[in-house]
């Protein structure tokens, strides 16, 4: 092994000039190089990813959501990192960089694409901040450029994820059709107030329900009296020709006629008493039969009378026809009622929601924000003279060691 280096070292040793002629040409040629290249500045802004989402409830207030309260929200952060990184070098954010800049940016640099294939780059630095970086010969451009691309970026990004769903505008033409709706339904409703048959109706049901109720009020008297005048004659045969028992019953009779005159049923009537001494005070037992059979005729008359309006079906048909008539009615009041209802809830509705959505597109929220703006450089990162000088001369070196092996294996062969 050791012969096998010596060798080595001393074909290396007998072809000293060519391996210090390859290793200082190839050094002095970066050297020169390097020396005849323009100076390359770089400049660097950061954006900071920070969530904030406000949360316009008109019911009744703004909640923001901030970063720690979206923790539960995040789905895969490093991927939402990546997409982020990723947008740095959208060609949207581009074309809002040239248009903000204008003259003021270096005329090559002022077509689309030309940033972007010109070094403008975008990394994640440390934690959640994103940088962006460009390198270039004017260390004033660079320095505009880099703060120009992270302000549109950021927004851009933010416009992108933070963006109201629905324009207000929208919304405030569904709530203006929505008002209309309502408008045209309470309209509706108080025209139907105003000429509907409900009153009638229900005066009539009334009216005509009083005049069932009165009958079979007098069906019901009418009952009771004929049981007190049975009872009554059953006293008149039982007391016989007894005076005594004669004026009891006539009173009885008189308290009785009082009675059916004071309930309205029928005709008053005249109870014709004779008075004399052979009879009595009040008439004899002959004449109180013939008066209470008068009074029982009198009173199932009227019973009778009662309870055929009572039977008489057209009164109930007439009750069951207004009470439909008043349910169709009253079905279409509530009705109305219902649209009026529901069309103000949905045009109440509408109208926070147009509410929100104003002042949501006036309160955005932001994903990234332009933190640390970028300073304009001072010393150029580039070209590297001594590291070119250096790295160059190594090559030479390793060309000039492997140039001297290959002439010293032709000169044995030959």
């Amino acid at each position: 092994m050791e012969l096998e280096l010596r060798r080595y070292l001393e074909v290396v040793c007998r072809r000293w000039k060519l391996v210090a002629g390859a290793t200082l040409v190839s050094a002095a040629t970066a050297l020169v190089v390097s020396l005849l290249m323009p100076p390359v500045y770089r400049a660097h802004a950061g954006v900071v990813i920070s969530r904030v989402r406000p949360q316009v409830v008109f019911e009744p207030t703004m909640v923001t959501l901030s970063d720690e309260k979206l923790g539960t929200l995040r789905v895969d952060t490093d991927a939402r990192q990546n997409t982020l990184v990723a947008l740095v070098t959208s060609p949207a954010v581009e074309a809002e960089v040239i248009q903000s800049l204008g003259d003021s940016v270096v005329p090559e640099l002022g077509q689309p694409g030309a940033l972007l294939t010109n070094g403008i780059a975008g990394r994640l630095a440390k934690g959640e901040l994103i940088e962006i970086s460009l390198r270039g010969s004017d260390p004033r451009s660079v320095t505009l450029i880099v703060n120009a691309w992270a302000e549109a970026y950021a927004s851009y990004v933010n416009r992108l994820y933070c963006g109201t769903t629905e324009a207000p505008e929208s919304v405030q033409s569904q709530a203006d059709a929505a008002r209309a709706k309502y408008e045209a339904a309470q309209n509706e409703l108080v025209a139907f107030v105003g000429n509907n048959e409900l009153t009638r109706l229900r005066s009539e049901i009334e009216s005509k329900k009083d005049t069932l109720s009165y009958h079979y009020g007098i069906v019901n008297r009418t009952d009771k009296l004929v049981a007190d005048c049975q009872g009554l004659l059953d006293q008149v045969v039982q007391a016989g020709s007894s005076e005594a028992g004669q004026v009891a019953n006539g009173l009885s009779l008189l308290r009785l006629q009082a009675a059916i005159v004071g309930t309205g049923v029928g005709n008053p009537f005249d109870v014709q008493l004779t008075v004399d001494s052979g009879a009595g005070l009040l008439g004899d037992a002959d004449d109180l039969r013939n008066d209470i059979q008068t009074m029982l005729r009198l009173l199932e008359a009227q019973r009778g009378e009662s309870q055929g309006i009572i039977d008489d079906s057209s009164l109930v048909q007439d009750i069951l026809e207004l009470e439909r008539d008043l349910e169709e009615e009253e079905a279409r009041e509530r009705e109305l009622k219902r649209a009026r209802s529901l069309a103000w809830d949905t045009y109440a509705a509408l109208a926070r929601k147009a509410d929100e959505a104003s002042v949501a597109s006036q309160t955005l929220g932001s994903e990234v924000k332009f933190a640390v703006p970028a300073i304009q450089p001072r010393s150029p990162v580039g070209p590297r003279k001594v590291l070119n000088t250096v790295v160059a001369g190594a090559l030479g070196l390793i060309l000039g060691v492997l140039a001297a092996f290959g002439m010293e294996y032709f000169a044995e062969s030959a």
